[in-house]
């Protein structure tokens, strides 16, 4: 109810409007990733950065597949000169299927690009998964070898 009257304040500029309502949103329905990802946007054309960082940390723990939060959390650890968290917010908004490349072109002269090595940690628990599963199924089933053929 509260978020419409917010986004038409943004619309119109009317940020401290925008602000009151959106937080009300948030409020009513602190589950709406949404209502946090408009606030969150509200709070940074405030250029309230800390209120806005936060609620895109908190969009982000609802749903940690939300591209345009990290996207966002990127532009925000770039506008405040944390260049290091910005790429790595980047990062992860590319993996998650981003396509933009405006923010890296942004940072590269700043800083060199961190990376994140999301393969190891994922391939590892999904070794694990597969050795708890064929655990369970007993020693009569075939069981994969690193190469991933049966034996």
């Amino acid at each position: 109810m509260h978020m419409r009257p917010a986004l038409l304040y943004y619309d119109l500029g009317l940020i401290p409007e925008a602000i009151t309502e959106g937080e009300k949103a948030v409020a009513l329905a602190p589950l709406s990733k949404w209502y946090k990802y408009d606030l969150a946007k509200f709070y940074y054309v405030d250029k309230q950065y800390l209120k806005a960082e936060q609620q895109f940390i908190s969009l982000l723990k609802l749903d940690p597949g939300f591209t345009f939060g990290y996207y966002y959390l990127a532009e925000l650890y770039f506008r405040n000169k944390n260049f290091d968290m910005a790429w790595l917010s980047f990062q992860r908004a590319r993996l998650l299927g981003f396509q933009g490349t405006h923010l890296e072109e942004k940072l590269a002269p700043h800083t060199k690009k961190p990376l994140e090595d999301f393969t190891d940690a994922s391939e590892q628990h999904d070794f694990q998964i597969c050795q708890t599963l064929f655990r369970r199924r007993g020693k009569d089933h075939h069981q994969p070898n690193f190469s991933g053929k049966t034996v």
